[in-house]
């Protein structure tokens, strides 16, 4: 299916051709051309006038984004277990004191991962790699959770039988105003997730740093030179760069076609390619961070309990990256670190 040509008023385009494929009129992906429906009066408006693929994209990029975020926590306490950093700014009394949306759930998180794990903090105070990480995870977590609220993504996100985007009335000017809600979701979260990202960058300027590790310059090992993870910064810096394009928000778009007759779209459509693109790029990220804060905790020689969620989360990652810290092509254990952020853990 060709998914370009909604601009957030309805997905005109990729609904007609799926009408088109159950008609019979054009081939499925496996090339088979088949009549699964045939249209009576007044279906062909209903099917097309709805954005119920970008809803669908949405709703998968929600899904995506809230996994990365888990994720996310795990390798940002495992950078924080190698550089021996505090854990007072993830204190259940920091929080209480000014209860943004979100900070005090990460918090809360943070405590649970590093219980029994944390060593005795080497610094008075962290950068904000570390101390900042509840606020500003925090704001990315109210985000996926509704808070600001689309009540398209959060009716998907309790699992309601069907979503109301999908079933709600379908008039163009009636989806013209609920397509804008659920583009300004999704530039939310591109630009809260923008900022937890950029995070991980700091975090892997730590690693690399003998000042904070007590480890060799960019936990290296081997000749002296050695660039050990390196180029992982200039790997992380690229794709932060990537992610700061597609957390653009599409929602400043403006159009008028049509013959005058349409002159507002929400671009919710561009919006969710963006995001997509986005998780992807924070992916890569978040992989540079992970290979070296698993790295960094190896040579470190931390005592991990893994029986904890952490510990069990380290092994995890240790198995599946080279153990030979000498100069080598990274690219191998960027393919496994990707592989590994795809997945879902309880832990």
């Amino acid at each position: 299916m060709h998914g370009y040509g909604a601009i957030g008023t309805a997905d005109l385009s990729a609904l007609a051709e799926i009408a088109l494929a159950l008609m019979g009129e054009v081939p499925f992906e496996n090339g088979q051309v088949r009549s699964y429906w045939t249209p009576v009066t007044g279906d062909a408006l209903t099917f097309i006038e709805s954005n119920a693929m970008t809803v669908a994209q949405g709703c998968l990029g929600l899904a995506e984004a809230e996994n990365w975020l888990d994720h996310y926590l795990l390798t940002s306490a495992l950078s924080l277990v190698a550089v021996k950093g505090s854990t007072e700014p993830f204190s259940a009394a920091v929080h209480a004191a000014r209860p943004q949306a979100g900070q005090a759930e990460v918090a809360q998180r943070m405590r649970e991962l590093l219980a029994g794990s944390s060593p005795a903090a080497a610094r008075v105070q962290d950068s904000y790699g570390f101390r900042a990480l509840p606020q500003v995870a925090g704001a990315l977590r109210a985000s996926l959770e509704g808070r600001p609220r689309c009540w398209a993504l959060r009716s998907m996100r309790r699992r309601r039988t069907r979503c109301t985007a999908w079933t709600a009335a379908t008039s163009s000017t009636t989806q013209i105003s609920t397509a804008l809600p659920l583009a300004l979701a999704m530039d939310h979260t591109k630009l809260a997730l923008a900022s937890v990202a950029h995070l991980s960058g700091a975090r892997l300027n730590n690693l690399s740093d003998p000042g904070m590790t007590g480890l060799n310059s960019f936990l290296a090992d081997g000749e002296p030179g050695s660039s050990g993870v390196m180029l992982l910064e200039y790997n992380s810096a690229a794709a932060l760069a990537r992610l700061r394009t597609a957390a653009q928000p599409a929602s400043l778009g403006v159009t008028v076609i049509s013959r005058g007759t349409e002159d507002h779209a929400s671009f919710a459509a561009q919006s969710a390619d963006q995001l997509r693109d986005a998780l992807r790029a924070a992916t890569d990220a978040l992989a540079c961070e992970l290979i070296s804060a698993t790295r960094a905790v190896s040579l470190t020689g931390a005592a991990m309990d893994h029986t904890t969620s952490l510990g069990q989360y380290f092994l995890e990652a240790q198995n599946r990256f080279n153990p030979d810290v000498i100069d080598r092509p990274l690219s191998g254990d960027l393919a496994a670190a990707a592989g590994l952020l795809q997945l879902s853990f309880d832990l």
